[in-house]
């Protein structure tokens, strides 16, 4: 079958936009594991999937090992246009093994996020500039065992953890 409506957005955001009103449509997923950033669903691809698609959810999925900016707009949303002060949380995807890693440069400044995972053990380090007072770090990777972030555990959420930042992080 021919896609002629989805597309990358780099190498981590799948898009499949939405054409004319509908509550699913079929989406490819590439080679590599997929989350939907709307609901958590995780997918192995290659495959085909019929995706929930009402008007309100335009559907996105990120692949594993991704760090992505995010901003806040009531939820946590997808940042259209990325700049220093609309980015108010940190997506983390973290692989099934081995790490990722986001630099994240912003007015002179520059904070490394290294994200590892082990089986059910997920590491997150921080280097660099602090990350701005009240920035969520969102790890979505399914029920780990343990989130640890430069050392300090994460109380444990629905499918992930997260973390709001102080100012030591």
């Amino acid at each position: 079958a021919s896609i002629q409506d989805e597309f990358l957005l780099g190498p981590s955001l799948l898009v499949a936009p939405l054409y004319r009103p509908g509550t699913q449509r079929r989406v490819y997923l590439p080679e590599g594991n997929w989350v939907d950033i709307i609901d958590g669903s995780h997918y192995e691809g290659p495959v085909w999937i019929e995706a929930q698609a009402p008007v309100s959810h335009l559907p996105v999925y990120v692949a594993e090992g991704a760090i992505i900016p995010m901003k806040l707009d009531g939820e946590l949303n997808a940042a259209a246009q990325i700049s220093d002060r609309s980015v108010r949380a940190i997506q983390v995807m973290p692989p099934a093994r081995g790490s990722c890693g986001f630099d994240w440069r912003r007015k002179g400044a520059k904070t490394a996020l290294r994200c590892g995972r082990d089986g059910k053990v997920v590491t997150i380090r921080h280097s660099g500039s602090p990350l701005p007072p009240g920035t969520i770090v969102r790890v979505e990777c399914g029920p780990p065992e343990t989130v640890s972030v430069d050392g300090d555990k994460v109380k444990e959420l629905k499918g992930g953890a997260q973390l709001t930042t102080n100012n030591q992080m």
